[in-house]
């Protein structure tokens, strides 16, 4: 004799055992492919990420010797990071994006010894020794922009050059004889704003020298006066 079960909630409905079986078999399946399906399509593009990542850092490796070519792929990524919309772009592009901060500070430090760098791992300052005891140092905005560069001879200071953030020079000092310094200082929007000579005194109680000029932010000039 068969047995038949009722379906609860439908007294008069009678569905034979084996059918309720292939029922549970076929979700079960479902449910299995539906999984097996999300977590190929998860892993296909974690592989595609991975494999991206790879042969960047393999392009990166054959330009290790390049520092500017890695200054230039940061700035190039941090542009594509900010005009992207594509959540999975942009993480693709923050993992090249860290891969090429992470080969750029071991080859500036490489290099330069003596850097610095920022917790972004945004190079702060560094050190160039050049020849006939040139040496050059850096200074860095945390956003990688140049702050400061200052150059010296022979351990004795010979060119400064300050910046503002939007990159237009702020402040320029040429070093003379007789502790005698050429300074010319800018607005923001690179206009000259006085130009000079001072003797200095360690850096403290600097006296004007020779003939000074103030100009207006629109280039006009605002005094001019001389000194001893």
């Amino acid at each position: 004799m068969k047995k038949t079960i009722l379906i609860s909630g439908s007294p008069s409905r009678k569905v034979e055992k084996p059918a309720l079986i292939i029922i549970s078999i076929i979700l079960s399946i479902s449910f299995i492919l539906s999984f097996i399906y999300l977590y190929f399509d998860d892993s296909a593009h974690q592989n595609a990420k991975d494999e991206a990542i790879k042969q960047y850092k393999e392009k990166l490796d054959e330009n290790t010797n390049s520092i500017a070519f890695l200054e230039k792929q940061v700035k190039e990524l941090s542009i594509k990071i900010k005009e992207s919309e594509e959540s999975n772009e942009i993480d693709l592009l923050e993992s090249k994006l860290a891969e090429a901060k992470k080969q750029l500070k071991a080859v500036t430090t490489e290099v330069y010894p003596k850097a610095e760098f920022y917790d972004n791992d945004q190079i702060k300052y560094k050190r160039i020794v050049g020849e006939s005891g040139k040496v050059t140092e850096l200074h860095y905005f945390y956003d990688g922009k140049i702050h400061k560069e200052k150059i010296s001879v022979k351990s004795e200071p010979y060119e400064e050059v300050v910046y503002y953030k939007n990159g237009n020079r702020k402040q320029y000092f040429m070093y003379e004889e007789d502790n005698i310094v050429n300074i010319i200082t800018n607005y923001p929007n690179g206009q000259i704003e006085s130009q000079g000579k001072k003797i200095q005194f360690n850096g403290k109680n600097d006296i004007f020298h020779g003939t000074w000029i103030w100009y207006n932010e629109d280039g006009t000039i605002r005094e001019e006066k001389k000194f001893n």
